[in-house]
């Protein structure tokens, strides 16, 4: 899994940016850190991240909170107001990103680590902001099944760009493998490899088929290499959709597509409360709401 904060990280620095003097704690470094690798979350995403069985949920909520507008008010960090009548049951949250200034201060501590150049900053752009979310929120599901269960360990999970896999295709033309997540867990004495891809009932079941192709593409041409394949096995292409209805139209679709393919090889279809259940115990079909209290 990335790396929020090195292991040796200290406990708190001072960052001088032009004539700006900024003293941070850490757990005000990781939470930039955490902004700056899920690019947008809300209070409670954050609260989650850091969140542990032995604390309440409330308490880590709330200190979450009060850092968080802390940050805010030192411009380290900046807030997208929510949307009454979006797509998170009624209402949005608002939504925490980076701003400049906190980009500008991770930099300044990296290239005092590393000594490398600059990264320039990005303003963000909300168009794909809830996509995004939806993508840290199953990132958090798989965190909280190795959270709750001794038998399970998430070594990795790595999001958009850093999952990707660049390959030549069967045309011959140099081209990319884009999901939202890849992802690895141990269950016991196994390893599995996931291509995730998170859905938010947004797109048509064409544009599925399509990323399909996309992977047994990849398949086919990366099966002699077997680049980014695990033990000689083609990681499984998970999709994770909102609702069951969703989950039976896609599988549907999969399935006249695919005739020859076995179900879930390698496609498997599921919605959030079923993935608990498949990494755990390698069920499908069982569902479980996550808690954190």
């Amino acid at each position: 899994m990335d790396t929020l904060i090195p292991d040796n990280y200290p406990a708190g620095t001072i960052v001088k940016i032009g004539k700006k003097r900024i003293a941070l704690d850490g757990k005000e470094v990781l939470l930039l850190h955490l902004l700056a690798e899920h690019k947008f979350l809300s209070t409670q995403q954050v609260a989650k991240f850091i969140h542990t069985p032995t604390r309440l949920f409330k308490s880590s909520v709330r200190n979450v909170t009060l850092r968080l507008n802390k940050l805010h008010g030192m411009n380290l960090i900046a807030l997208q107001p929510g949307r009454v009548g979006g797509v998170y049951h009624g209402a949005e949250p608002n939504i925490w990103h980076l701003a400049k200034l906190g980009h500008d201060t991770l930099e300044k501590l990296r290239r005092i680590e590393t000594n490398e150049s600059k990264k320039p900053f990005k303003a963000p752009t909300f168009t794909f902001a809830a996509h995004r979310m939806a993508i840290n929120d199953t990132k958090l599901i798989l965190k909280h099944i190795a959270d709750k269960h001794e038998q399970v360990q998430l070594k990795d999970a790595v999001i958009e760009e850093k999952s990707w896999r660049y390959y030549t295709n069967r045309a011959g033309v140099a081209t990319s493998l884009r999901p939202d997540m890849y992802a690895v867990t141990t269950r016991g004495q196994l390893e599995h490899h996931w291509f995730i891809e998170v859905d938010c009932n947004t797109e048509a079941p064409v544009r599925i088929i399509a990323k399909c192709n996309m992977y047994l593409d990849y398949l086919i041409c990366t099966q002699d290499s077997q680049d980014g394949w695990c033990c000689g096995q083609f990681p499984a292409v998970l999709w994770v959709v909102p609702t069951i209805k969703r989950r039976e139209s896609l599988k549907r679709h999969i399935a006249e597509n695919f005739p020859d393919f076995a179900v879930g090889q390698p496609f498997i279809v599921i919605t959030p409360q079923e993935l608990p259940s498949l990494v755990a115990e390698g069920k499908l079909g069982k569902l479980t709401e996550v808690t954190y209290e």
